[in-house]
């Protein structure tokens, strides 16, 4: 015979069945809650779009440099934007890879570093989300070694057309009308006679300028590069007081070299020359600060060493550089505070000092944000004082410095 339950026990399987019945009742109640809470409000790291809300990752601010940067960070942009992301072993020798993605997984960009270049990746973004990865060449996806993170940011134009806003001359004019320069020619240059021209056979760092000869013009020189249909290759102001110097690589053609002053200042007697040989030399006058400045300086100074970087977190305006042989270097400081920097690379003839170059400012970076210098420059034996200032000549404190070898930079 089946067994049967008694009442008391049917009342209290009915009882524990209705509060079966109930508990399941309430947790659907909840759960379709708790969905509709999060729609309404969502949470960082749930919450939808295209910005660093949607990913765990430091956010940082664009146009700077952070010197402990993490393995992962994350910025945003409102507008399309060119970006230049770069991070700096400060190892040299411990080289570390960079990636740039959006936050929805697309690839902008791998760089690695080496011991004479830092990790660098430029692209025009459009507006969203962008995670910066950080890791060991070796190891990827491992802590990276202590590094320095910098971004730049400048707003993408279009090409101009500067053939249609630039009077320049016909190409056959070139060695007829117009004068050429060579390392060892040069021409004259004035006002109403600004153009002079190169003609280059194969690939070549060239060094362009105009020299003044301390005229009693007080106009403000400038020195531009084109190529023969109207690019601007290089351009460039006020490396020795008021003359230009600038540096380029240039392919085999035929450049148009300008030489002009700002607001149209009229100027006379001027000359212009030109140099891929690294021979021709200016010895022009030093910043007032370092006037009186001797080859003693680099005895107690901090030296560089080609392919090694420098971290100067206390007062530093002079280092020294020791060189067997001339070398095309790139000298660049970083500032890891709020000064804006300026180089300046010293030498001596009969214990004066003279400036061999000067910089304050990237020529190879276009950015809203330019407080970090850079020299690309043939520079010859011997050895040289390199001074470390702010822009009104206060001594260098808490920057990164590095001497490396140059690499070939064209844009035609």
């Amino acid at each position: 015979m089946r067994p049967t339950l008694d009442v008391h026990s049917q009342r209290v399987w009915t009882t524990v069945m209705v509060a079966i019945i109930a508990m399941i009742v309430f947790a659907i109640l909840a759960t379709r809650g708790g969905s509709d809470a999060d729609e309404s409000e969502p949470d960082a790291t749930s919450a939808t779009g295209d910005g660093c809300n949607t990913v765990n990752a430091e956010i940082i601010p664009l146009d700077t440099q952070i010197s402990e940067a993490p393995g992962t960070s994350c910025f945003s942009i409102s507008e399309e934007l060119e970006v230049l992301i770069g991070a700096a072993p400060l190892d040299a020798a411990t080289p570390i890879t960079l990636s740039v993605t959006s936050v929805s997984g697309e690839s902008f960009g791998t760089a690695s570093s080496t011991p004479e270049a830092d990790a660098e990746i430029t692209a025009t973004l459009p507006p969203g989300g962008y995670l910066i990865e950080v890791s060991p060449a070796q190891e990827p996806g491992d802590t990276p070694p202590p590094y320095l993170l910098f971004t730049e940011t400048s707003v993408p134009e279009p090409t101009p057309d500067v053939a249609s806003t630039v009077d320049l001359p016909a190409v056959d004019s070139c060695g007829d009308t117009v004068a050429v320069v060579e390392s060892t020619v040069t021409a004259s240059a004035s006002s109403d006679d600004r153009w002079s021209c190169v003609i280059v056979s194969e690939p070549v760092f060239a060094k362009v300028g105009v020299d003044s000869h301390h005229s009693d013009s007080s106009a403000d020189l400038r020195v531009t590069i084109f190529s023969d249909i109207g690019d601007v290759v290089a351009t460039g102001d006020d490396v020795f007081g008021t003359d230009p110097e600038i540096t380029a690589d240039l392919v085999p053609g035929t450049y148009f070299i300008e030489a002009s002053a700002w607001q149209d200042g009229t100027f006379d007697d001027a000359e212009v020359y030109y140099d891929d040989t690294g021979t021709v030399i200016r010895h022009a006058d030093p910043a007032v600060g370092n006037i009186a400045i001797t080859p003693a300086e680099c005895d107690g100074a901090p030296a560089l060493e080609v392919g090694q970087a420098l971290t100067e977190a206390d007062t530093t305006q002079y280092l020294c550089l020791s060189l067997d042989d001339a070398a095309r270097l790139t000298i660049e400081a970083a500032t890891l505070g709020e000064q804006d920097l300026v180089l300046e690379v010293l030498g001596f003839n009969d214990a004066s000092a003279y400036r061999l170059t000067w910089a304050d400012g990237n020529p190879y970076v276009d950015g809203l944000v330019d407080r970090d210098p850079l020299i690309d420059y043939v520079i010859p034996a011997g050895t040289w004082i390199v001074s470390v200032t702010d822009f009104w000549g206060s001594p260098g404190q808490n920057y990164d410095i590095r001497v490396s070898p140059s690499e070939v930079r064209t844009t035609q």
